[in-house]
């Protein structure tokens, strides 16, 4: 279960780890916020950034984080899994395959940089990382104001499987400062999410049949023998 219903299979998750920088199908659930905190993710990966200096392995990190999100220890592979794949697309660590037994001393992949410059290599890291990420920047900045439900009806068409992550993915944008959410659940592009766009957007012209309708002379065909 890779999250939002999605599933894979294990032999394919574990084939990501052959590859240097895999690209992710779905956007990962990542770590759930501390309580009064709304998208913490970003600070999340400050700590986890701090965290990862004493030489953690994967176990010991998910118990760090999920103690510093008070959240309970205990909880199932899959959802430690997308928890870690969230912090790989922003380059806090490398891709790791936790659900099928890994239990690796993870290192910190990510620059010595002030926070602002952070902030912007995570959503570098993003886009590259997150299958039809630059087609997102383009729809989203299309369509704003744009509430979750009426952006994913677009996305699937977009998306090379056919999938709706957009929630997960307005998230992450708005903790990396990119966007910002609205009442009514609306969100928008920030100044930081606009010049991400602007950059890495990729515009996505979709294709769309126009049926003829029918003749009257054609609906009585079969009847005009006759």
């Amino acid at each position: 279960l890779l999250g939002q219903g999605i599933f894979s299979l294990v032999k394919w998750e574990r084939n990501r780890e052959k590859e240097p920088f895999p690209i992710l199908p779905c956007c990962p659930m990542p770590l759930p916020d501390p309580p009064d905190y709304e998208d913490a993710f970003f600070e999340s990966v400050l700590v986890g950034q701090a965290a990862l200096a004493q030489g953690l392995t994967a176990d010991q990190f998910l118990r760090q984080m999920f103690k510093w999100a008070e959240e309970e220890p205990e909880i199932p592979n899959w959802f430690a899994q997308t928890v870690l794949s969230a912090y790989y697309l922003v380059d806090l660590i490398p891709y790791t395959f936790y659900f099928g037994g890994d239990n690796p001393i993870l290192r910190c992949t990510l620059p010595a940089s002030s926070i602002q410059e952070l902030r912007y290599h995570c959503l570098s890291s993003l886009t590259k990382r997150l299958a039809a990420m630059p087609e997102f920047w383009w729809l989203f900045q299309q369509n704003q104001p744009a509430r979750p439900a009426d952006l994913g009806e677009q996305f699937t068409d977009i998306h090379p499987f056919g999938l709706d992550d957009v929630l997960q993915r307005l998230r992450l944008l708005a903790s990396l400062g990119a966007a910002q959410k609205f009442k009514y659940g609306e969100y928008r592009l920030t100044p930081l999410g606009e010049a991400c766009a602007n950059r890495w957007k990729r515009e996505v012209v979709v294709e769309t049949t126009v049926a003829s309708e029918p003749t009257l002379l054609h609906n009585f065909a079969d009847f005009i023998e006759w």
